[in-house]
């Protein structure tokens, strides 16, 4: 059994696509206090991992995953974050701030998403952890678009203030990647960690 580390739907939605099952536990984090040299020094897969692995620590500490244990069961903890201009973006603060990132795509301005997982087996206390990216290339989101998006509201929840599988926002994205990467959780990523458990 898989535990899903987070309050995710978009994640959630992954696993749930991929048939795998899973159950749910959220760590309660301040994600912006941690990593701060990291974001500052635009060190996008350092940051992820960090994170990552401060979710998965409290994950360990709450009690009730005592009671969702058995010998195989592994716990998945995770982050994202946007490199967008040689800045890291996270998920937006406000409306505002959501606008102004969704202003700044435009053609010649790709965006890389950058995700991190940790996966450990809970009884061997065996942890793996690994980055993984793609890119967006974007056409000029019109204003119109912008205003719905944001009315919508998802896009509040998502790094870097845009989810590319919008039906909104895909005339104007071009994804070198898979949705699973940018939903935040890479599905090749996942089998990759999972196999060095097992291997």
């Amino acid at each position: 059994m898989l535990i899903l580390g987070s309050s995710s739907r978009f994640r959630a939605q992954v696993l749930k696509d991929n048939n795998i099952p899973f159950t749910v536990l959220v760590p309660d984090i301040d994600e912006k206090g941690i990593g701060e040299q990291e974001r500052n020094n635009n060190q996008s897969d350092l940051l992820v991992r960090i994170v990552s692995r401060a979710k998965m620590d409290q994950l360990l500490k709450m009690p009730q995953l005592k009671d969702m244990v058995d010998d195989s069961t592994l716990l998945l903890a995770s982050d994202q974050v946007i490199v967008f201009e040689n800045t890291i973006r996270e998920k937006p603060v406000d409306k505002q701030e959501c606008k102004e990132f969704l202003q700044s795509y435009g053609p010649g301005k790709p965006a890389t998403i950058c995700s991190g997982l940790v996966l450990r087996h809970v009884k061997s206390g065996r942890q793996v952890e690994g980055t993984h990216q793609c890119h967006v290339q974007w056409k000029t989101i019109p204003e119109d678009v912008i205003d719905q998006l944001i009315e919508e509201g998802i896009v509040m929840h998502c790094a870097g203030g845009f989810r590319v599988e919008d039906p909104l926002l895909q005339p104007f994205a071009t994804l070198d990647g898979t949705v699973d990467a940018v939903m935040g959780l890479p599905i090749v990523l996942l089998n990759k960690l999972r196999a060095e458990l097992e291997g």
